[in-house]
């Protein structure tokens, strides 16, 4: 029996926060810290090879009232076989603790600190857990850079009828390179992006066969910030699953964005 890999929308997005003193050919032109301002909105549609499957809204709501800086991503995600089957979509709700900060040398980077998401469906409920987290990273100044880190995870399954428990961990190796900026196009027009490249790869320790990997191309938008384009392939069991998110609309601070499906 394959185990539940819980494949949550990528909600460690960045908006762009253009400034002189930042290369014209630097990944940090799609870093902009007013993702974080309470009530943003991103709205992505989810498709895999055999059409549209689902839409995720990301909303940014307060973690709590004692931490200025902590913001939780509360991630609403509805799932439906078809277009045509709105009405029956199946609702997940997720919840992510993202903390924005800065390293040493200005460079912008942005990272989920000891993330919780949870997942409900069916008879079963996960909570994952990641140390030191997730990192999105956009201190490039030039194509071709890269940075690694090594991240602890650990998952807790729970079947709600038996009131079961199940603890996973593993260790997971996280790499984001920057390929470059470059134009993509869709139906509602031409876009300059930073084109970023993100692989984990998770290792369960017990075997190559159960490690999995995730490989996303990413095209954030220069000037917006969040990606335009995610195209995502999900390797495990021998198997690749592929994935690609695409942009419906997004409303932060001032600055919003609308296309069609």
């Amino acid at each position: 029996m394959k185990p539940t890999i819980m494949l949550l929308p990528l909600v460690s997005v960045v908006l762009s926060a253009c400034s002189p003193d930042i290369p014209e050919n630097s990944a940090r032109q799609c870093y902009n810290p007013k993702l974080y301002k309470l009530g943003n909105t991103i709205t992505y549609a989810n498709y895999t090879d055999n059409g549209f499957v689902s839409e995720s809204t990301l909303t940014v709501v307060k973690a709590s009232p004692e931490d200025k800086n902590l913001t939780t991503y509360k991630v609403v995600k509805q799932d439906a076989k078809t277009a045509d089957s709105l009405s029956e979509k199946k609702q997940i709700i997720s919840t992510q603790s993202v903390k924005p900060t800065e390293d040493k040398l200005g460079f912008y980077h942005v990272s989920d600190q000891n993330s919780v998401a949870k997942e409900s469906g069916g008879e079963y409920q996960f909570i994952k857990t990641f140390s030191p987290g997730l990192p999105e990273y956009f201190g490039f100044d030039k194509p071709g850079m890269e940075k690694s880190w090594t991240v602890t995870g650990a998952i807790k399954s729970y079947e709600t009828d038996k009131n079961g428990e199940v603890d996973l961990k593993n260790q997971s190796k996280v790499t984001l390179r920057f390929i470059a900026m470059e134009k993509i196009s869709t139906s509602s027009g031409t876009y300059q992006t930073c084109h970023l490249r993100y692989t984990r790869t998770v290792d369960p320790g017990n075997g190559d066969y159960l490690k999995v990997t995730i490989a996303d191309e990413r095209w954030y938008l220069k000037g917006l910030g969040v990606p335009l384009r995610i195209k995502r392939v999900v390797h495990y069991f021998n198997e690749d699953i592929p994935i690609t998110q695409e942009l419906v609309s997004a409303s932060i601070d001032s600055q919003t964005f609308s296309q069609s499906k």
